[in-house]
Order: structure tokens, then C-alpha cells, then sequence
């Protein structure tokens, strides 16, 4: 059992490449809240401070004092609904999957996208944690690829131990005791030999 609510159960490594349509951890939501709301509250702030000042030390004097107001009014519900609402609307809009040949990444409310990335265009990968993430357990896996026009796709929002996992999948290369074709070519007994074994 899992004591801290805020720690997400990580899947076990062998059942993440079964190609399963997954969401992320409920817990995602409350890490972009607080991320949300260290990025917005100091620009809020900010435009607060300047939005007084022109209503009651700037030129906005006499009957116009007002105009800054519902102005703020609605960057402040506008940032509120960013920082408390948006992240939950994102939530139920982002799955991923991972299948031997492939990650798949889908997100977007309005803009929808779908970001496909081959395991053979995989260069390396990286794991990474903010102050907020390291807090709920969670994790940003950079995937860096090669021959595409997206050098650098990002899974954010995962388990750190899951974010692991899916980093040494995705850079495990298949490795067969099958002969090359050119040993084929050169001992097509042997290759004949070496199938029969490979099926019993």
C-alpha cells in the first residue's frame, strides 16, 4: 500500500510496452496548480500594482480613474482559471503509450496533437525533476530524436520511476543470436540449422 496519497503507484516496468492507451497520475494536476501559480502570482502581482497606480497616481485622473479596474477584474479571473481550472481541462486531454516500436504522446484542448516517435529515431533521453515534480514524485522525460523535424519531445507529468523505466526501454536495442545475410549467404546450412533451433 501506498502511505503518502501524493505519491503515485508506478507501473511496473515489463507493463509499460503493451501499447495501452495511458493517462497520467491524478497527482499531475495538483504539480501544474502550484506550477501554475508560481508563474502567474508574481505577474499579477506586478500588473496589480501598476494597474493601481495609473487608477489613483497616474495620469487616469478625474472621471476615467476607473478604466484600470474591470481590466484587472479580468486578468485576475483569467489567471485564476489558468492556475486552478486549465490544469484538470489539460488532464483529461493528454494520454501516452508505449509499444515496442513506438512512443505516442496525444494532448491538446483546442489544438489537438499527436506525437508519434519511432524507437529507431531515439538518439538518447533525458530525466528530469523541478522543486515542484521532485515534491509529488513525478517527472519530465526529454526524448531526443534524430531525422524529424521535432528534435526534442517531452513527456512531463509521469512517475520518476516510470520516467526510468520508459528511458531504458526506449534505448534497448534488440540483440539476436540470428546469423547476418552474409553468413547466410556464405553457410546456408548452418542458417537453415539455426532457424530450426530458433523454432523448437
Amino acid at each position: 500500500m501506498n502511505s503518502n496519497p501524493t505519491q503515485p503507484v508506478a507501473n511496473p516496468a515489463g507493463q509499460l510496452a503493451d501499447g495501452s492507451v495511458r493517462k497520467l497520475p491524478s497527482c499531475s494536476i495538483q504539480a501544474e496548480k502550484w506550477g501554475s501559480i508560481a508563474v502567474l502570482l508574481p505577474i499579477g502581482l506586478a500588473l496589480t500594482a501598476v494597474g493601481l497606480g495609473l487608477s489613483f497616481m497616474g495620469p487616469l485622473d478625474g472621471p476615467y480613474w476607473w478604466i484600470p479596474l474591470p481590466i484587472l477584474g479580468f486578468l485576475f479571473f483569467l489567471f485564476t482559471f489558468l492556475a486552478f481550472k486549465w490544469p484538470a481541462i489539460q488532464h483529461k486531454h493528454f494520454t501516452w503509450s508505449l509499444s515496442p516500436l513506438r512512443i505516442e504522446i496525444k494532448s491538446g484542448v483546442i489544438w489537438r496533437s499527436v506525437t508519434s516517435v519511432p524507437r529507431s529515431r531515439i538518439q538518447h533521453t533525458d530525466v528530469g525533476q523541478g522543486p515542484i515534480q521532485r515534491r509529488f514524485g513525478l517527472s519530465t522525460l526529454s526524448i531526443h530524436t534524430a531525422g524529424s523535424d521535432s528534435a526534442q519531445v517531452d513527456l512531463s507529468g509521469i512517475t520518476y520511476e516510470d520516467a526510468l523505466a520508459i528511458r531504458d526501454y526506449l534505448l534497448l536495442r534488440e540483440t539476436t543470436t540470428r546469423p547476418s545475410s552474409s553468413e547466410q549467404l556464405e553457410n546456408p546450412w548452418a542458417a537453415l540449422v539455426n532457424q530450426k533451433s530458433n523454432e523448437l
